[in-house]
């Protein structure tokens, strides 16, 4: 089902980091009203996909060169982000630099690197391929 609202185009977010993406990705949800499939929680400090089936089909291959779920929430991973298990937020994701209302903590999001004795001791990617 197409969407009530235009996205921007991929090619204009390709340069960008996946943090940096993420967090218009969030910004955008609010400005062009798809509050519905995945938002900011209050507080501003973490997010929830509220329709994952939508999110993957309509919003997904717009921001990122990815078209399934489970390849999003590895990404998180990867970038460390943590599921909310208890509380009001609970259902969502949360990084302690990905803040409402300050983009530039984005640059402090970077990849988690552990190390892997089983790749010749190169350090992986929390997905397991060597930097």
């Amino acid at each position: 089902m197409p969407l009530p609202f235009t996205i921007p185009d991929q090619t204009m977010t390709s340069q960008r980091s996946f943090p940096f993406k993420f967090y218009s990705l969030l910004e955008d949800a609010d400005k062009l009203g798809f509050t519905d499939i995945i938002s900011w929680q209050p507080g501003g400090r973490s997010f929830v996909v509220h329709d994952s089936k939508r999110f993957t089909q309509s919003i997904l291959p717009k921001y990122f060169d990815q078209t399934r779920y489970k390849s999003f929430l590895r990404q998180l991973n990867i970038y460390d982000f943590s599921r909310i298990h208890h509380g009001p937020n609970k259902g969502g994701y949360a990084h302690r630099f990905l803040i409402r209302g300050q983009p530039e903590l984005c640059q402090s999001i970077v990849r988690v690197y552990i190390p892997n004795k089983t790749k010749g001791g190169k350090p992986t990617t929390a997905c397991g391929r060597s930097r």
